[in-house]
């Protein structure tokens, strides 16, 4: 079963990347034309002739085949090929099953790359656009979105030049890659009682329950939450650099009054198990 898929949209164009009559967008495009559902679809193909021309393998990510943690961050690679490219750019966006934009992007390479269309993807700059040999790639990181984000979708919409200027000779590629939302409790190197972490309850409790951690030793935790028949019926992330408080709210995953097993991973390595009871 699918529970995320990943659209990666790289827009690799050549000469003056031209995407409107006489726009100039060597320095990188302003979004929309990654070829994905949330940009309707659009590529480079309105200004640059001919079809799109699907072809796979042009994303690389170290998003491991179980697929992406939540919150995690991943290096990926958009890369274009054609015999006699000269000069390309690229345009490159993520979204969930709706075609709405997800995950978080970080520029890694600043001299080749930037943020566009209002950090919902990104693009070459005007140092960044040279072919080597016949084509160019470009990495940056993305920082996958929250637990139960659902499918996650990567577009590539690819054109390639000879640098002549001219859009009407231009080659222009689509590619994909899907990926799934691993929802797998990590590995762990061994247990502890959470003392030292953090406190959870009240317990027995009727509508709220939180763990609250110590932000002295706490740096990350994975929540999750099993009911008596072991099915996963909650599983929530907080840290320290992005709460708003040392506490999260867990009441919410468990909607029937029962036994449930709560286990914590904190800062990716130690496991306390829990159990809380509703009522």
């Amino acid at each position: 079963m699918r529970t995320g898929i990943l659209y990666l949209a790289a827009i690799l164009t050549g000469g003056y990347l031209l995407l409107t009559a006489g726009t100039n967008y060597s320095g990188g495009l302003p979004g929309g034309k990654t070829g994905s559902p949330g940009d309707n679809f659009a590529t480079c193909t309105q200004c640059h002739n001919g079809t799109a021309i699907p072809q796979a393998g042009w994303i690389t990510s170290n998003i491991p085949p179980e697929g992406y943690m939540a919150g995690e961050t991943y290096s990926i690679t958009a890369t274009g090929l054609h015999n006699g490219a000269v000069l390309c750019g690229f345009e490159f966006t993520a979204e969930d099953g709706l075609g709405e934009k997800t995950g978080t992007f970080i520029i890694t390479d600043p001299v080749q790359t930037k943020i566009s269309n209002t950090n919902a993807s990104v693009t070459h700059t005007s140092d960044g656009i040279n072919s080597i040999g016949n084509g160019k790639s470009w990495s940056f990181d993305w920082t996958a979105p929250a637990a139960g984000s659902g499918p996650v979708i990567f577009y590539s919409a690819v054109n390639v030049a000879n640098g002549t200027g001219n859009p009407g000779v231009d080659v222009i590629y689509t590619s994909s890659l899907e990926v799934e939302e691993n929802t797998t409790p990590p590995t762990i190197i061994h247990e502890t009682t959470g003392s030292e972490f953090m406190t959870i309850g009240p317990n027995p409790f009727k509508e709220h329950a939180e763990v609250r951690f110590d932000t002295g030793t706490a740096q990350k935790a994975d929540v999750f939450i099993f009911d008596t028949c072991g099915k996963l019926t909650g599983k929530m992330t907080w840290s320290s650099s992005a709460a708003h408080d040392n506490s999260l709210e867990i009441g919410q995953t468990m909607d029937k009054p029962g036994m449930y097993a709560v286990s914590v991973i904190i800062n990716r390595k130690m496991k306390y198990s829990h159990t809380l009871v509703k009522v």
